[in-house]
């Protein structure tokens, strides 16, 4: 299970918090980035249906469909660049541990 150190303080102990592809136990498996990726597919649904919902889609629908698509594509690309940033710290840490080079 990989944590990201030093992520804060609650009371007078440090907490961890879960980050990357592993998930705790009894999650299922599911991370919270592939969570949050679904939720805002279903967002951008909901939306587009809503819009869709007086029978016509004029030029303000399509433009209000194409902000919530390019929101969506940036969120989940923000995801993964943090999630990549997050596995490389890990792994320069893992090669690194007692300051000492281990490559």
């Amino acid at each position: 299970m990989r944590v990201h150190r030093g992520s804060g303080t609650l009371g007078a102990g440090t907490y961890r918090r879960h980050v990357g592809h592993d998930a705790p136990a009894g999650m299922g498996g599911a991370n919270v980035d592939e969570i949050k990726k679904g939720y805002r597919e279903a967002e951008e649904t909901a939306k587009e249906n809503w819009r869709k919902a007086d029978g016509e889609e004029d030029l303000a629908d399509k433009a209000g469909n194409l902000g919530d698509d390019v929101r969506k594509h940036l969120g989940n690309a923000g995801d993964d660049i943090r999630s990549g940033a997050d596995d490389l710290g890990d792994e320069v840490e893992d090669r690194t541990e007692g300051g000492e080079r281990r490559w």
